[in-house]
């Protein structure tokens, strides 16, 4: 565990690269008159500080748990590491469930009352939400699987014949697994929060203002389910890569004492796969993110009728 989540700050550092070479410009424009323009303006600007709030705290959330894994929990490092991407997203989100959205100046002619009632798919699109919670509690079905493979303990995979027995640890029994699955019910708890703050947070109703506001709640709700999936995909992956491990040394057998198991083989090799797809995925969620971090989420230029 501890050697593949060293690879962690090489990681981050090419998330960093990657996203400085990225171009950052804005999700829509829009034409407005000069008092919105100057509104949209405020509220982009309040927006970046909330991102960039988010991606700090994440970043400080993730530096002291993969401290304390290290340094001061040896005895349990491998349960403390593997909550650190789950605790630095349940951190990031937190900060969008704090301030979901900048609030849009309108002017007074333009105020009107707002009585439709809102839903998160007037924002976002339905696949993307049932995407994330099919990725969630689909990371929570693998935990149960794997854990149903671990021996008592919990910690560890054997394999026993009549004439030898074959260990592995860490594989991802309910030792480890417990508390990742709670860290994600937690994680899916967060962003459910998050986003219905997102979705019940004020709304202006001047035209250009509301799609605006439409683009600034899209955007933070596809940052907060490209951090929570990013997290739990990547961590999903750390633990394939035991399991898939683990069961590819138990099924090479030992010479002369255990003969090879093909079945375990071929489920080392799947696992081993699906593991580093996994821990690639995740961090190109990161990267999207952090992309999506540094955007403007609608620029609005002063309407040539209006200049």
């Amino acid at each position: 565990m501890l050697s593949v989540l060293l690879a962690l700050p090489w990681a981050l550092l090419i998330l960093a690269i990657t996203i400085s070479t990225l171009k950052h410009g804005p999700f829509g424009r829009i034409e407005a008159s000069s008092s919105q323009t100057t509104s949209v303006a405020e509220a982009n600007r309040a927006l970046a500080q909330r991102n960039w709030l988010t991606v700090g705290v994440g970043l400080v959330a993730l530096a002291v748990m993969l401290t304390i894994g290290t340094i001061y929990a040896p005895l349990d490092s491998d349960r403390t590491l593997a909550l650190a991407p789950l605790t630095a997203a349940i951190s990031s989100i937190v900060v969008i469930a704090i301030r979901p959205l900048s609030s849009i100046t309108e002017s007074n002619d333009s105020r009107s009352a707002d009585i439709i009632q809102r839903r998160l798919w007037h924002f976002a699109p339905a696949w993307m939400i049932a995407a994330a919670a099919l990725i969630l509690a689909g990371s929570i079905a693998v935990f149960i699987l794997l854990g149903t493979m671990a021996d008592a303990d919990g910690m560890s995979i054997s394999r026993r014949t009549a004439r030898s027995e074959k260990s592995w640890d860490p594989f991802p029994g309910f030792f480890y697994a417990v508390p990742i699955i709670a860290a994600i019910v937690v994680l899916g708890i967060v962003v459910a929060i998050a986003l219905a703050r997102i979705t019940n947070a004020p709304r202006p109703t001047a035209p250009p203002l509301a799609e605006v506001d439409s683009a600034t709640r899209f955007h933070a709700i596809k940052l907060a389910l490209k951090i929570g999936v990013g997290a739990v995909v990547y961590t999903s992956g750390i633990w394939l890569i035991h399991a898939g491990g683990g069961s590819r040394h138990l099924g090479e057998g030992i010479p002369e004492f255990m003969d090879p198991d093909p079945s375990l083989l071929a489920l080392g090799k799947l696992l081993l796969i699906a593991g580093w797809v996994s821990q690639l995925v995740g961090i190109a969620f990161a990267v999207w993110a952090g992309k999506d971090a540094l955007k403007d989420p609608v620029v609005a230029k002063q309407s040539l009728l209006q200049k």
